[in-house]
Parts: structure tokens; sequence; C-alpha cells
């Protein structure tokens, strides 16, 4: 669920206590998703992102630049 996404991330941060670099995978299955679960991992203090384009969408190439730039 969306509440278990954002405690893992708040978890790992918890957790790394700042000795290791935090990379969290916020792809989602809209790009507003996405953008939702990006902008907590950086609330929270995730360092880098994961990101990957909607599985369950056929993008073509402008769509996925879209993607991509919006996230």
């Amino acid at each position: 669920t969306t509440i278990e996404r954002y405690r893992l991330a708040e978890v790992c941060v918890e957790t790394a206590e700042n000795r290791c670099i935090t990379i969290m995978s916020t792809g989602g299955e809209s790009t507003k998703a996405a953008i939702e679960f990006s902008k907590h991992a950086e609330d929270v203090g995730i360092d880098a992102l994961l990101l990957m384009h909607p599985s369950i969408m056929a993008l073509d190439d402008e769509q996925m630049y879209e993607y991509f730039s919006s996230v």
C-alpha cells in the first residue's frame, strides 16, 4: 500500500543513520503517484531515486520523456 511504501522509506532512513546512501524506488502506476512517492522520499531524507517507467502503460518516446521529466 501507499502507507507501507511511505513507512519503508522512513525506516530505511532511520536505519541507515547517515552511514550510507539511501536509494528508493519511487515509480508508480501513474505520473502523479511517482511524483508523490518521490516527494515523500525526499522529505524523509532518501538520497537518491530509482525510477522506472510505468510497466502497465505502453509509452512512446514523447510520453516517456514527459513522465521522467515531470517526476
